[in-house]
């Protein structure tokens, strides 16, 4: 009896014992899953650099990205062939869930592998961490599905040139027959000058991650016959986002999903 009792108290001490460094580790993992800094993730260019075991190499028409808005919980990208864009919702286990995603619909015939895998990452849920400048998507068995780097466009300094304008009336030639508008970023003091193919301007700039918003431009005053400058300035203060490639030679702008100007480094 004696004997009976102590196996009683033994076994439900270890019992105890046990359940308690259970329920220690799930919590842990728990903390860990849901230890999301959502500034790190919001208003932040992810590129990505692997996805089902396959690493993305450059052959893609278009770099694979994913960005998350803080204040509308909209995301967009591309998928390197198409663009998308839709919403998501970070829930407090580190769980994301996409709502509805929209894509453009161009046919590419590089890259089909990487985009159906990306759209597929987008419409199931996963689990994110961010670990030195690294965003892993997991599925529920804590397997990497996928992951993206973090890209900070200090490239975008400098002078930039016009070379495709992407909006009516399209001919360049026509719109600037002296000399190609340009732009020049300061991103230390948040401002933006150039020259609009005649007159000279400058003016402030916000920019979060690769979204960009330019303030009222204050130019010059000379008139030049035959230039379309104010076309030019109209179209580059309706721009909200931007894609500078690595290398530092091309500057898209965009209105939305569309390409409005393309720019080449000087």
């Amino acid at each position: 009896m004696k004997f009976t009792r102590i196996m009683t108290i033994a076994l439900v001490a270890c019992t105890a014992l046990f359940t308690s460094c259970f329920s220690q580790k799930k919590s842990q993992s728990s903390s860990a899953q849901s230890n999301i800094d959502l500034k790190s993730l919001t208003n932040t260019y992810w590129k990505l650099v692997s996805i089902d075991g396959k690493t993305v190499g450059s052959e893609l028409i278009k770099e694979p990205f994913i960005q998350f808005e803080s204040e509308t919980n909209k995301m967009f990208g591309a998928n390197g062939c198409n663009s998308f864009f839709g919403n998501y919702e970070i829930q407090k286990n580190g769980k994301i869930k996409f709502g509805e995603v929209g894509s453009t619909l161009m046919a590419c015939l590089n890259g089909m592998e990487i985009e159906n895998a990306f759209l597929g990452l987008l419409q199931k849920e996963s689990f994110l961490s961010i670990s030195n400048d690294k965003l892993i998507f997991k599925d529920k068995n804590n397997k990497e599905v996928a992951q993206f780097a973090k890209i900070e466009h200090k490239n975008l300094s400098g002078t930039w040139e016009l070379e495709v304008y992407s909006a009516p009336p399209f001919n360049m030639d026509k719109m600037f027959p002296n000399k190609k508008p340009t732009l020049v970023f300061d991103l230390k003091e948040n401002k933006i000058s150039g020259n609009g193919g005649c007159n000279n301007f400058f003016g402030p700039i916000k920019i979060e991650g690769n979204k960009i918003s330019i303030g009222d431009l204050v130019s010059t005053k000379m008139y030049c016959e035959g230039v379309e400058e104010q076309a030019f300035l109209t179209k580059l203060k309706e721009i909200n986002r931007f894609y500078a490639t690595e290398d530092g030679k091309n500057l898209s702008l965009f209105k939305g999903d569309l390409i409005i100007m393309q720019f080449t480094k000087k």
